[in-house]
């Protein structure tokens, strides 16, 4: 699913997408396999490769939250714009009028 939803869209790079799967499937084996040991080496390597993952999909997400937060707010302004037909009414009525109409409501 990460793959699909970031990788192949172009939002996160390939390279880390791969890294992505290689500690998904090390971790599936770390958890589920018998006897499975890690070699600290080879987890050292991962730090810096992880570190950069994590930017990554940190920065990615801040730029979709920052995009739907503008598109939500695009929204309210142009449905706020619209013209309620009450709201059109009440602006036609004269200021006695209004005063009659206010506890209708």
């Amino acid at each position: 699913m990460f793959y699909q939803k970031f990788v192949k869209p172009g939002l996160i790079r390939r390279e880390l997408g791969q890294l992505y799967d290689r500690l998904f499937d090390k971790r599936q084996k770390g958890d589920y396999a018998d006897l499975f040991r890690f070699d600290v080496n080879e987890v050292g390597r991962w730090y810096d490769e992880v570190k950069i993952f994590v930017e990554s999909v940190s920065m990615t997400a801040k730029e979709h939250r920052e995009k739907t937060e503008d598109a939500i707010q695009r929204r309210f302004i142009m449905v706020s714009s619209i013209e309620h037909p009450s709201r059109n009414r009440l602006s036609k009525l004269n200021s006695k009028e209004l005063n009659a109409q206010k506890f209708c409501f």
